[in-house]
């Protein structure tokens, strides 16, 4: 059970960073996707359920791939293509893909919840749904906020966008967190 939350961990952590050398991601997000879905599974064999994880894991991994090369925006441009229709799609891309990675995040939330209880291990249960609600609330939050940035000055959106990052990444730290103590606890 310990190397499948380890892959977990792991997994989700490489898709939480960023290595980039001439405009190529080191470590691509679709490698932390499909690192996360070999953990699904092991955790799965040794009795673990993770309804509706699976494909929605394949489906951030494979519409995670073009982001491997980041694309240069300028030859675009010289196309005809708005500025502004870039920033709109970064953001219908950004809602999609923190939409899909709440609902993994809930869904192994929950799996290892139940573990806990399965555990009889109380205190363990009760960080895991604390660990729900704020991952939940949180995310969402983050979610009903984000397409504000369209609708306000440069620089206000700015400083929207960088806040609306940071919390992300410190969501998705804390939850790193509780995969971590979780597989100590085990």
């Amino acid at each position: 059970m310990k190397q499948g939350i380890g892959l977990l961990f792991w997994g989700f952590f490489f898709v939480l960073i960023d290595i980039n050398v001439m405009r190529i991601d080191l470590i691509p997000d679709f490698i932390g996707y499909f690192m996360v879905l070999t953990g699904v599974k092991k955790l799965e064999a040794q009795g673990l359920a993770f309804p509706r994880v699976r494909p929605i894991l394949i489906l951030l991994a494979i519409l995670s791939i073009p982001g491997t090369i980041q694309w240069g925006t300028i030859n675009l441009i010289d196309q005809g293509v708005q500025p502004t229709s870039l920033f709109h799609l970064g953001i219908l891309s950004s809602l999609v893909f923190m939409s899909l990675h709440l609902m993994v995040g809930v869904g192994i939330l929950q799996g290892l919840r139940k573990q806990a209880l399965e555990m009889e291990n109380q205190s363990l249960a009760s960080k895991g749904q604390q660990g729900i609600y704020s991952y939940t609330v949180s995310t969402f939050l983050l979610l009903l906020i984000y397409p504000f940035v369209i609708n306000t000055s440069l620089y206000v959106g700015t400083l929207l966008f960088i806040g609306i990052g940071i919390a992300y990444i410190i969501i998705q730290l804390i939850f790193l967190f509780f995969l971590r103590s979780f597989r100590i606890s085990l």
